[in-house]
């Protein structure tokens, strides 16, 4: 038995090859948007009450925080959809 190994494994200073790092963040971004689910359910509801509230909705994403709200949720499904490509065509060969 080697004696010189390693008795903690430290995961930060292995060098993963980059499938393992896609997977990694398809697995992240899968998580994100079903966190972010009930937030765009929300405002899916909201746009279809009415008027009034589809206003109301069109105010609160106009500003900077709904701006990067948007952009991180259509960033999180842009790369959701590319890597789950990217994951069927390596498991078609």
């Amino acid at each position: 038995m080697n004696a010189k190994r390693p008795v903690n494994l430290n995961l930060f200073s292995i060098r993963w090859p980059i499938t393992a790092v896609t997977s990694g963040l398809h697995r992240i971004s899968g998580v994100v948007l079903f966190l972010c689910l009930p937030l765009m359910m929300c405002a899916l509801q909201m746009s279809l009450t009415s008027k009034a509230e589809f206003a109301r909705l069109q105010d609160c994403l106009s500003g900077l925080g709904g701006q990067l709200a948007v952009w991180f949720i259509a960033t999180a499904i842009a790369y959701h959809i590319i890597a789950g490509f990217r994951h069927l065509l390596m498991d078609a060969g």
